[in-house]
């Protein structure tokens, strides 16, 4: 007979195990490839490479990163199937660095934080058993020995946990799953709980990046540990079953087997959001979603206007990457881009044919990504234009120039517009940052180029008029004098800092941590092949992937 305590009783057992550290269940350092997780306290492990000699590669230090959201739930969808729900609540990601995986590297997990794991992972392994198919349905034990108890807990836990279980690990887990008695209805509760306990353990919810020391004294990653750490990268999700079976063969082992798998997953459809992401995040087009533009002043900023901006700003740069497979910089001043009827409208261009995304031609009003409303919109206040704000963009996010964080004490109120100055043109309230020294010697590095911007409003419609005067949009970058966008894209392309800008960040993006001054070298070399091959994009993340900066670590960094 079924006990009426048995929900309870198996929840005990199963933070019984998730929270044993002997080697077995929940050991962040056991199994197979230094498989497992973190704990509950944050990744981000080693320093810079300070102290590295100079023209020699000192690689980064020891990396744990956590999954994010969307991690998380696309590795459940990929291990279940979409039939599971994962509406689920979940940790927030680290947003404060440039980019979601350095501060996944970073974050630690609160009470709070393991308390919504639990909840999620338990409802999460209820629609497992209710809706997925296969094994998960047509395993019906009797005991639980039955060997379809074991391949369950065995499959599940290798694409969960990126590497086998070991014997332990699978012992325990058989353990849990008997741990009420042999009634069918109390097996199939521990089969649920099982997996609950697998979505909770630091083995799935954390990605260690542990290796061996070699013979030069830098730690090389396993198989498995690559495995994750490129499937994470290139689909935002769990490894399949052919990387993991690279791994176990030690396919991964190599440059050139690393290059093979990630030549072999960017072939795949999943791929494609990876430009998206990168470029979002480093263009802070990812934070859309969350900007305010002051609705008495922007009526036409909307939910349907945003979906459009962001409908285009994918597939224009998983266009580029992609399907042409272009030089990435073209996506500075191309002359081409996606619309459809809202953003047709909201460009001035003719209606596209049919429904849906279609590649137009623009005007001379419009270059590549930079007159994007995404890219506008995201780098603009929610009541103003910013010279500042799209200035910062050009020179620290294109260019990669170091600038210095602005005064604790600075007066938002004098640029805003108010009663007092609406009849100024933004050109004329930003005049203090010419005359105030306080001021001029940082906004004079990119307030000239965000005034290139001022034809576009702070929703990105192009405009003619600021405070009732025509706008001025004369701007400069590095002393030459631009007066459209288009000027300020050629310049920018141009310009050796942009190529070196991508790898540097694509590079930051793809370890988890900002370029160290021991792996300037590395980076360099990264740049050279990056030139040569044409400054292809998918060139880039196989360069990136199969590198020693990311196969390997140093560990006293």
């Amino acid at each position: 007979m079924p006990r009426h305590h048995t929900p309870l009783a198996i929840t005990c057992a199963l933070f019984a195990l998730v929270a044993c550290g002997n080697g077995r269940i929940g050991d962040p350092w056991g199994g197979p490839g230094g498989g497992g997780g973190g704990g509950g306290g944050g990744g981000g492990g080693g320093g810079g490479g300070g102290g590295a000699t100079p023209g020699k590669t000192s690689l980064f230090g020891a990396t744990t990163f956590r999954l994010t959201s969307e991690q998380y739930k696309n590795s459940v969808r990929d291990v279940f199937g979409a039939e599971v729900d994962v509406d689920v609540a979940l940790d927030p990601d680290e947003a404060t660095e440039r980019f979601s995986t350095i501060g996944a590297a970073k974050v630690a997990s609160s009470t709070v934080a393991v308390e919504k794991y639990r909840d999620a992972a338990l409802a999460i392994a209820k629609g497992v058993m209710a809706k997925a198919q296969g094994i998960y349905q047509s395993c019906q034990p009797s005991k639980a020995s039955d060997s379809c108890v074991a391949d369950l807990l065995r499959s599940t836990g290798k694409r969960l946990f990126r590497r086998p279980l070991s014997d332990s690990e699978l012992a325990g887990y058989q353990t849990l799953v008997g741990s009420q008695g042999d009634d069918p209805v109390v097996l199939r509760m521990g089969l649920e709980f099982s997996i609950a306990a697998m979505l909770m353990s630091p083995s799935f919810l954390y990605v260690p990046l542990v290796g061996v020391e070699d013979a030069s004294g830098r730690v090389k990653l396993s198989g498995y540990e690559l495995a994750a750490r490129l499937s994470y990268l290139i689909w935002n999700s769990t490894p399949d079953d052919t990387l993991l079976a690279a791994a176990e063969a030690g396919e991964l082992d190599s440059a050139a087997g690393v290059q093979k798998q990630a030549q072999r997953m960017l072939a795949d459809p999943r791929a494609r959001a990876l430009a998206t992401r990168f470029f979002a995040e480093a263009y802070k087009v990812s934070r859309l979603k969350v900007v305010d533009k002051k609705a008495s002043m922007f009526p036409n900023w909307n939910d349907q206007l945003l979906a459009s901006y962001l409908g285009q700003f994918s597939r224009f740069v998983e266009h580029i990457t992609f399907d042409t497979d272009s030089d990435v910089l073209d996506l500075f001043d191309s002359n081409k881009t996606f619309v459809d009827a809202t953003l047709a409208s909201a460009y001035n261009l003719p209606a596209p044919s049919g429904s849906g995304f279609q590649i137009v031609k623009v005007d001379e009003k419009r270059a590549g990504l930079l007159t994007s409303g995404a890219v506008i919109a995201a780098n603009s206040p929610s009541d103003r234009t910013s010279p500042t704000h799209r200035g910062l963009l050009i020179v620290e996010r294109l260019l990669c120039v170091d600038v210095p964080p602005p005064p604790d004490n600075v007066n938002e109120e004098a640029i805003s517009t108010t009663e007092q100055n609406k009849d100024l043109t933004l050109r004329e309230r930003l005049e203090r940052h010419r005359t105030d020294p306080a001021c001029a010697g940082c906004h004079s590095l990119f307030d000239p180029a965000g005034f290139v911007f001022e034809h576009y409003d702070p929703i990105g419609i192009y405009r003619t008029m600021d405070g009732g005067k025509p706008v001025d949009n004369s701007g400069e970058l590095d002393g030459t004098k631009l007066s459209s966008v288009k000027q300020l894209a050629a310049h920018v392309k141009a310009d050796p800092r942009a190529t070196s800008c991508i790898v540097k960040r694509f590079y930051e993006y793809a370890t988890g941590h900002e370029v160290t001054l021991g792996e300037k070298p590395l980076v360099g070399a990264l740049e050279q092949d990056f030139v040569s091959g044409g400054r292809r994009f998918k060139a880039l993340v196989v360069a990136i992937t199969s590198s020693d900066g990311f196969r390997y670590y140093e560990p006293n960094n």
